[in-house]
């Protein structure tokens, strides 16, 4: 009503044009707000006993660290002698290695009991805020797996366009892996055609930084 009253008229008096201007200003100040009230993750959880079970959703490929795979998942629900519970908890696990770890898919279900942890920084000054970094991504929890502690549900949940796209890059890497080609290069080339960079090996990223090319590694129409 009011953006309506302002411009009844083709020329604004100046009252009109700061009026019009805090009103926009205003509008867009609240849904902002909105926008980052909803996507800041709560510090709280909800009832979880030793009898509690976590059904996740794997969200993206598992990253091979050196003792463990690591993947993000979003736990949906959580069933106990109460019954089942929706919920929509974004963790960090990290998968002992095998061969099943290794194998999971982007939107496999897991099945699992919760033992989560708030990830914190550690106490190193001027060290990298890991934890404010991981929170901007809506995740504040973290899990370990031991091989023997989880399983896959036979249930799946529909796949997203996010999640069947990243299907097909794990596909793609799969079909690289097969090719007689160094860890190096099948690392650099998932990078440069479908932007998976895990593979990478750390040295290979430090010569890329060292000569202002990290941006190579990303990929872009100009490419």
């Amino acid at each position: 009503g009011i953006c309506s009253w302002l411009m009844r008229r083709h020329t604004f008096s100046t009252l009109r044009k700061v009026s019009f201007a805090l009103c926009v200003f205003a509008i867009f100040t609240v849904i902002g707000m909105g926008v980052c009230l909803n996507s800041t993750p709560s510090h709280s959880l909800p009832t979880i006993t030793d009898k509690t079970l976590a059904i996740a959703r794997i969200e993206n490929i598992p990253t091979e660290r050196e003792y463990s795979y690591n993947t993000q998942a979003t736990i949906v629900a959580l069933n106990d002698s109460s019954g089942t519970r929706n919920s929509n908890i974004k963790i960090q696990l990290s998968l002992q290695k095998s061969f099943t770890a290794k194998t999971l898919q982007c939107g496999e279900m897991i099945i699992f009991r919760p033992e989560l942890q708030l990830i914190e920084n550690n106490a190193m000054p001027y060290s990298f805020d890991y934890a404010q970094f991981m929170m901007r991504k809506g995740i504040m929890y973290r899990q370990y797996l031991a091989d023997d502690s989880w399983q896959l549900s036979q249930h799946q949940a529909p796949h997203s366009l996010r999640q069947q796209a990243m299907q097909i890059q794990q596909q793609c890497i799969t079909t690289l892996q097969r090719c007689r080609l160094s860890e190096i290069n099948i690392g650099l080339l998932s990078a440069l055609l479908w932007g998976y960079k895990a593979n990478i090996d750390p040295s290979t990223r430090e010569y890329f930084s060292a000569a202002g090319l990290s941006h190579i590694l990303a990929v872009s129409g100009l490419h």
